[in-house]
């Protein structure tokens, strides 16, 4: 495979069962970066679990993030303060719905924003998914 990419564009290869937490700002480098994260779950088969550690400015554990699947129920756990997080399901076309958050619709997959403070999302995914 040959491609071209400039510095803003470069590919991000992810292995499954994955959990990779995007930042919320992309206008400066030093910002909180629990607030507003994106929690990006790819190819989580059943009985796997991931996490996601993220640090404050300071470089102490801010938040924590675990997910885990058991059949068709994804659970997510955040500890750490209460801030602004979504999860994006990548390439989930579909979900039966969730608790603790609202669904949208995603180029890249499901996206559930959690509800503010809300520490847990638990995910029942579509049966034809």
């Amino acid at each position: 495979m040959r491609e071209t990419h400039d510095y803003k564009s470069l590919p991000l290869m992810v292995r499954p069962n994955s959990a990779l937490a995007v930042g919320g700002y992309e206008d400066h480098p030093d910002y909180d970066y629990g607030e507003g994260v994106t929690l990006q779950v790819y190819e989580l088969a059943d009985g796997k679990s991931a996490t996601a550690v993220i640090p404050s400015v300071a470089g102490d554990v801010d938040v924590r993030f675990e997910v885990k699947r058991e059949g068709r129920m994804i659970t997510v756990e955040r500890r750490g303060a209460s801030k602004r997080w979504q999860l994006l399901l990548v390439g989930i076309e579909a979900v039966a719905s969730a608790e603790g958050g609202v669904i949208e619709s995603n180029k890249n997959g499901v996206l559930v924003r959690s509800m503010y403070g809300a520490d847990c999302l638990k995910i029942s995914l579509d049966v034809t998914t």
